[in-house]
């Protein structure tokens, strides 16, 4: 300590200190690996998020058809009440709104991979 307090230093001083060297120097190959592994987590949660989307969406078509049946068989044993015929209606209007709206996920999905093929952080092709 008295040596750093000294006006003078000489070489051999200088060399008794020593620093450990903690700047990171960054890899470009391991850079480009980690921004690949990135963008390829990124597409493939969002082709996850649409399967599990048209999964739920198997699903409530199959409850929908069973409720259109129930419907249709109360309309078709008791013809002279139009409530069931009119459920029967509402049910495929509905059936048929939330068909275009999961159409419409699919498309805009797809549509991301055309415009974005490699992920978020590359520019749009279009």
């Amino acid at each position: 300590m008295e040596q750093l307090l000294q006006t003078s230093f000489s070489v051999e001083d200088l060399s008794c200190l020593r620093t450990p060297l903690d700047t990171p120097i960054p890899d470009p190959a391991k850079e480009e690996l980690k921004k690949k592994k990135n963008e390829e987590e990124k597409v493939f949660e969002l082709l996850t998020n649409t399967c599990t989307k048209i999964e739920g969406f198997q699903t409530q078509i199959s409850k929908y058809y069973n409720e259109r049946d129930d419907a249709v068989a109360k309309a078709s044993k008791q013809t002279h009440v139009g409530d069931y015929r009119q459920l029967v209606h509402e049910l495929d209007e509905q059936q048929y709104c939330e068909l275009r709206i999961m159409v419409l996920e699919i498309r805009n999905t797809y549509t991301v991979f055309v415009k974005r093929p490699k992920g978020d952080c590359k520019a749009l092709i279009y």
